[in-house]
């Protein structure tokens, strides 16, 4: 077969989702409120403050915000508390993830509040729904 007449592949396509009981143990490592390391911790949360390790953390395209965002993973009983709670997510975390959740550790909440605000810029984000 040809390049020419080779089947293209899609960039596009979305793999499909892995089962919890699929995922090996630790997967995003431990719970940024409890210290829990299992299949557990599959929520990921994304902070308006500044990661430890810059380009490790969530960014934006639309607004060309880079991927120094910080994030926290937190397993599914705390996701749970969180949402409950009357307290700031802040308030709630003990500690946020370094750069990338499963390799790069984790520091104190108030590490990352120290490096200031990561933030959208909203202006870029108009006609959005």
């Amino acid at each position: 077969m040809s390049v020419a007449e080779a089947p293209r592949r899609s960039h596009h396509r979305k793999p499909a989702p892995v089962p919890a009981d699929e995922l090996p143990e630790g997967a995003l490592g431990t719970c940024c409120r409890c210290r829990r390391d299992d299949r557990s911790v599959l929520n990921v949360i994304t902070l308006e403050l500044r990661c430890a390790i810059p380009g490790h953390g969530w960014g934006c395209l639309q607004c060309r915000l880079p991927s120094d965002g910080a994030t926290a993973v937190v397993c599914d009983p705390c996701m749970r508390a969180i949402l409950r709670s009357k307290l700031s997510v802040g308030e709630e975390l003990g500690e946020v993830c370094r750069g990338y959740p499963a390799t790069e550790g984790r520091e104190p909440y108030r590490g990352a509040l120290a490096r200031g605000p990561h933030a959208h810029d909203l202006a870029l984000h108009r006609g959005e729904r």
